[in-house]
C-alpha cells in the first residue's frame, strides 16, 4: 500500500489484523502493541488520504470532450466535427467514383468480348 497499489487495500486489512492479533497475543495492552498498532493506523489513513485526494482532484471537472467546456478546448471539438463532415462528403465521392469504375469496367467488357455466332449451316 506504500507503493500506492490500491487492489491491495483489503489483503492490508487482514495482514494488520493477523499482525495486531499476534501483537496482542504477545505483548498484551503494552507499548509495543500500540506502536504498531499505530504504524498499521498511519499506513491505512495515509493511502486513503492519497485516494482521497486523487478522488477530490477529478470530481467536478469539465469533460474535456464537452462542446462548452471552459478549459478551450470547444476549438478542438469544432475542428474535429468539421473533420468528420469534410471526411464524410470525401467517401461519398470516393464511393460513387468506385461504383462509376465498376459499371464502367463491366460496359468495356462485355463490348470487347468475342461474339459468338451460331453456325449457319449444319454439319449432318
Amino acid at each position: 500500500m506504500k507503493a500506492g497499489d490500491v487492489t491491495a487495500f483489503d489483503d492490508f486489512d487482514r495482514a494488520g489484523r493477523a499482525l495486531l492479533d499476534i501483537e496482542r497475543q504477545m505483548y498484551g495492552s503494552q507499548s509495543s502493541y500500540f506502536a504498531t498498532l499505530d504504524t498499521v493506523k498511519a499506513i491505512a489513513i495515509n493511502a486513503y488520504t492519497s485516494q482521497q485526494a486523487i478522488a477530490d482532484a477529478a470530481a467536478n471537472r469539465d469533460s474535456p470532450f464537452a462542446a462548452t467546456a471552459a478549459n478551450g478546448s470547444a476549438s478542438v471539438v469544432g475542428a474535429i466535427g468539421s473533420l468528420d463532415d469534410s471526411i464524410g462528403g470525401r467517401l461519398d465521392a470516393l464511393n460513387s467514383n468506385v461504383i462509376y469504375l465498376a459499371e464502367l469496367t463491366a460496359r468495356q467488357a462485355s463490348a470487347t468480348a468475342s461474339p459468338t455466332y451460331a453456325p449457319t449451316a449444319s454439319y449432318f
